[in-house]
């Protein structure tokens, strides 16, 4: 789809060029696929917003109030929009978060705003359904337990993931060996597992290259902001997946008696 041109996306359009009866998250969805470049106005009611895309990222907002991410948030809240796309006019960038990230805080938005089932209407969970109710829970909330041959193999692992529990800020960890093979993970991504290992081959060229020693760490930051770290110790490659803001030499020091440092 060129810039400017009008689709549909399941909806139904006018003459006028307007698309109603359509989901803006799925429109979206649409327009990043085919890497669309673009300007898309939405009304609902009185509500009036504009959404820009370019190469099918989206990188600016505004409504009356708003501008940017919350400008964002704001639009894909209105009921029952109607849309029209129109020519791309180029914009400063003030969206650097992916549209799978927005589009995923949108949904959880729209979850927290709906109201509570009553306790009548709750189902009822076992003690033994509560850690299965909440899979994506911070790692620092969950218990971590190490399969015992795991523990034998691999001893650096299983004290690290004795303290895992009680340090702040862990969404998630990956555990690989030196050739990058996964040993244990709380995270069913195998990218992000795959990125690690590049990141560390990676630096060891370059340390080949300079002629200095591979990286003693890697520190990423993703574009939702969390970030990554990367230690290499001991045969074992870890991956720590990082909530924001979190202060990292502090998850540093807490592991380095696991680790031996």
């Amino acid at each position: 789809m060129n810039s400017g041109e009008t689709a549909t996306a399941g909806g139904q359009g006018n003459e006028n060029g307007i698309i109603t009866g359509v989901s803006l998250p799925s429109f979206l969805q649409v327009l990043e696929l085919e890497k669309n470049s673009c300007m898309i106005d939405v009304e609902a009611g009185a509500n009036r917003g504009v959404l820009y895309m370019k190469d099918g990222a989206l990188i600016d907002a505004e409504t009356d109030f708003n501008v940017g991410l919350e400008a964002v948030y704001a639009i894909c809240s209105w009921d029952k929009p109607a849309l029209r796309v129109g020519k791309f006019y180029d914009r400063v960038r003030r969206i650097h978060k992916s549209l799978t990230h927005i589009l995923l805080d949108v949904a959880r938005q729209k979850d927290e705003t709906k109201k509570p089932a009553s306790p009548a209407e709750q189902p009822a969970v076992m003690p033994d359904q509560a850690a299965s109710a909440a899979p994506d829970r911070p790692a620092s909330a969950r218990t971590a337990s190490v399969p015992e041959d795991i523990g034998r193999k691999y001893p650096m692992v299983g004290r690290c993931m004795e303290l895992l529990p009680s340090i702040p800020g862990v969404r998630h960890y990956f555990f690989l060996n030196r050739h990058g093979r996964i040993i244990i993970q709380s995270a069913d991504n195998r990218k992000i597992a795959d990125f690690i290992t590049y990141s560390i081959i990676t630096g060891l060229q370059m340390g080949e290259t300079l002629d200095a020693k591979g990286p003693q760490l890697v520190l990423l930051t993703m574009e939702n902001y969390e970030e990554l770290l990367i230690i290499p110790r001991g045969g074992v490659i870890i991956g720590l997946l990082l909530e924001e803001n979190i202060y990292v030499p502090d998850v540093i020091n807490q592991l380095q008696a696991a680790m031996n440092i």
